[in-house]
């Protein structure tokens, strides 16, 4: 009796938690796989691993950028 009613008040918030921090991830996940207008707020087509690509290679140039600054100004 005392487990089904453990169970019972936990249930709300294993709902709370799923809908408001589990769900968002996996949707997040699931679009950076995909091209996505923000024009339209639409997924419009299927990007494999292209978008994880360009974020290595701006990281990357971000890294240089910064790594130039820091070397012209110490001079």
């Amino acid at each position: 009796h005392d487990r089904v009613l453990r169970y019972l008040l936990l249930a709300p918030v294993v709902i709370i938690l799923a809908i408001f921090s589990i769900y968002p991830l996996i949707y997040a996940l699931y679009t950076s796989f995909f091209n996505y207008s923000k024009t339209t707020s639409k997924i419009t087509t299927f990007a494999g691993l292209d978008n994880y690509a360009e974020a290595m290679r701006l990281l990357v140039e971000e890294k240089s950028a910064l790594k130039v600054f820091v070397d012209v100004a110490e001079g």
